[in-house]
């Protein structure tokens, strides 16, 4: 009898063990297997490439450019993702990875998949939209919108923060965005223009302040702004389609208008080639 009871305590104990190590991925286990039908391969891949911490595996399943908040740098490789893959992926987000069941895995129409209401990313066929911000992006962000601020002239810093830059396509204009949240509303924006890329570490060429209008599921972003003079300027920045680009279009003082065409840039990387250019072509001392 005493046999009997030893054996069944045993089997009982083996068993939990067996319980508790199944699975392989956070809460993806048999209780969990009646959402696995529901869920694409491609929530599958992801969640099997962050448990094994497989930085290859998940760096051939994003869409490129994976855009981070400026003035963060955009992903825009397989291998630059490869690398920066421990600074993106913390614990935090592994853990919500790995650790959800799929009933918090929720499907909006062409928008494709999301975990826990889109606060931390989106997944279509490819992983293209993390709207989580590491432990580590936020320092270094914090980092570089301090140096770009401190990079303006004084009268320009005080309650701004950097939101983009861009430079023109087919001229040596380049545009800065800055955001001033504690600023009353529609004057909380600022597009600062310098007609010359080479001056940039002057007052620029004209200052305009406006608001952001946030229209639609796809948060299409739309700037308008005004300056002193009477000129205005519309900054139209999400695109439509491949063949569409971020745009410029600008309303002088006398009603007439004309469009510059822009691409993304970043505010210090211009600085320094401006500097770089600078050193080039300073006289030299003998």
């Amino acid at each position: 009898m005493m046999n009997k009871i030893l054996y069944l305590i045993l089997t009982a104990a083996l068993g939990f063990v067996v319980t508790a190590c199944g699975g392989g991925s956070g809460n993806h286990g048999d209780s969990d297997s009646a959402g696995a039908d529901s869920i694409p391969e491609a929530v599958k891949d992801l969640i099997t490439a962050v448990r094994d911490n497989d930085s290859a595996r998940f760096a051939s399943m994003v869409s490129y450019p994976l855009v981070r908040p400026y003035p963060l740098r955009d992903i825009n490789t397989e291998e630059q993702m490869r690398a920066y893959y421990p600074t993106l992926v913390d614990d935090s987000l592994r853990k919500m990875i790995i650790g959800s069941p799929y009933a918090d895995w929720s499907s909006l129409g062409w928008r494709g998949w999301t975990l826990d209401k889109g606060e931390y990313l989106w997944i279509d066929e490819q992983l293209y939209t993390v709207p989580y911000l590491s432990h580590l992006e936020k320092i270094h962000r914090a980092e570089l919108e301090k140096r770009e601020i401190e990079s303006l002239p004084s009268r320009y810093r005080k309650g701004w923060s950097p939101i983009g830059c861009m430079r023109s396509v087919t001229s040596t204009a380049v545009y800065r965005l800055d955001r001033n949240p504690k600023a009353h509303a529609g004057k909380d924006y600022r597009m600062m223009v310098w007609a010359d890329s080479t001056q940039i570490d002057r007052d620029p060429t004209a200052v305009f302040i406006g608001r952001c209008n946030v229209e639609g599921t796809a948060d299409v972003r739309t700037y308008f702004f005004a300056s002193p003079n009477g000129a205005k300027a519309v900054y139209m920045g999400d695109v439509n389609s491949p063949d569409d680009q971020p745009r410029v279009l600008f309303t002088d003082p006398d009603g007439v208008n004309h469009t510059d065409t822009v691409t993304s840039a970043y505010w210090l990387e211009l600085l320094k080639s401006r500097e770089q250019l600078t050193d080039s072509v300073a006289p030299q001392v003998k």
